[in-house]
């Protein structure tokens, strides 16, 4: 688990009620089945470092109104958020977005 996922689940069990039903959309919507996927790789750490879209833009050093990006550049800017990334990881991020 993740740590979103593992700061989900503890609210619900330490939460004063005392019996709450986690409805299967609530879950889904807050556990992720896949957590090697690039795309939610990068979605725990901008959520970790509690960045919004301006803290991320900055972070990859783009503007709004910056062209679309090719791969050779949105793999600079993925790496700007977590060096880590390889190729191979920020490829098929980059196919999914």
């Amino acid at each position: 688990m993740s740590a979103p996922e593992i700061d989900f689940l503890f609210d619900i069990l330490a939460s004063s009620v005392q019996v709450k039903e986690v409805s299967v959309t609530e879950w889904a919507s807050k556990i992720f089945d896949d957590a090697l996927n690039p795309l939610q790789l990068i979605r725990e750490i901008i959520m970790a470092d509690n960045m919004d879209a301006d803290d991320v833009l900055f972070q990859m050093k783009l503007n709004p109104w910056d062209e679309p990006l090719e791969f050779p550049k949105f793999l600079t800017c993925v790496r700007r958020i977590d060096p880590s990334f390889s190729e191979g990881q920020s490829r098929a991020l980059y196919d999914k977005i």
